[in-house]
């Protein structure tokens, strides 16, 4: 029997066009939801799309924690890494200090000598306004509390090695005529006459009047001392001598060095001169006199 006869009006088998219309619904439906995008897929799209973006928020989050210290073209050293070489190379140095500060200030306080937190203040209110000060170490809180603290811990020193002890005005003048005498290098309340000087030191006459020809040409005198000089500060450091100082031990033996130095102009220039076996010419940068602070400056 076939199915595709037909009825006998001529149009098509019933049966057949029941079957065919199923069909037809079937695949049209699988069209539909080729075309457009199922919930499946949307729920997948929004959660890459929110995925990525809370991805990027955590990155810069991730980035801006690292706390950059220092770039060098392009690659960072962060914080984290700075502080652990920072510690390996001075952690025990530095925890040490710290704890001996803090043991400093225990022994203070049980001692019954611990500096009160008026005393602090007035110290550090005293220290910050003295001339010269550079208060730009005091650039935020942290900064002024551990200035503070070293205050504290000064204090708290000073209180436990006086504690009972008296001290007499005659302890006390004895103690500033000691600090105060030329006959000592390490008075603590005088500074000595200095000079500061460039110098061109020869072996002999004829290399300090070969060097005195070039500087009359005009070359610069750190040319000049770096070429005929045979000192090493001078040769190094274009001419410049460390701070010459009123009898400093060991120009006794240069003969009248020290009043030919002492007695030159700023500005002022001699030599070549002989200076024990040495030749010299010797230029002058600046000159300070001798500062002696007074019993009334140093009485506290």
């Amino acid at each position: 029997m076939s199915l595709s006869a037909e009825t006998p009006s001529g149009g098509a088998n019933p049966a057949r066009r029941a079957v065919r219309q199923p069909t037809r619904d079937v695949t049209g439906a699988l069209q539909r939801r080729k075309r457009s995008p199922g919930p499946f897929l949307l729920c997948a799209l929004a959660g890459m799309v929110v995925g990525g973006v809370a991805g990027a928020l955590i990155m810069r989050q991730r980035q801006h924690t690292r706390e950059v210290v220092v770039a060098v073209n392009g690659a960072i050293i962060d914080q984290a890494a700075f502080y652990r070489n920072l510690e390996s190379a001075a952690g025990g140095q530095v925890i040490r200090k710290m704890v001996g500060d803090e043991l400093q200030i225990q022994f203070a306080q049980k001692m019954g000598v611990a500096p009160a937190d008026a005393d602090v203040d007035a110290k550090f209110k005293e220290t910050v306004n003295q001339p010269g000060f550079d208060k730009t170490t005091l650039q935020n809180k942290e900064a002024v509390d551990d200035f503070k603290r070293g205050i504290r811990v000064g204090l708290s020193r000073a209180n436990v090695l006086t504690k009972s002890v008296a001290v007499t005005e005659a302890d006390e003048r004895a103690f500033y005529e000691a600090n105060v005498d030329r006959r000592n290098p390490r008075a603590l309340f005088r500074s000595p006459e200095t000079v500061a000087l460039q110098a061109i030191i020869t072996a002999n006459a004829e290399q300090a009047n070969q060097a005195a020809q070039e500087l009359a040409k005009g070359v610069p005198f750190a040319a000049v001392a770096k070429h005929y000089s045979k000192d090493a500060n001078s040769k190094d450091n274009g001419g410049l001598m460390p701070l010459f100082q009123r009898s400093q031990p060991g120009t006794s033996k240069l003969g009248p060095m020290e009043e030919v130095l002492f007695n030159l102009k700023i500005g002022g220039q001699t030599g070549p001169r002989q200076f024990g076996k040495t030749w010299w010419i010797v230029k002058c940068l600046d000159k300070q006199p001798e500062k002696t602070r007074s019993f009334a400056q140093v009485k506290e």
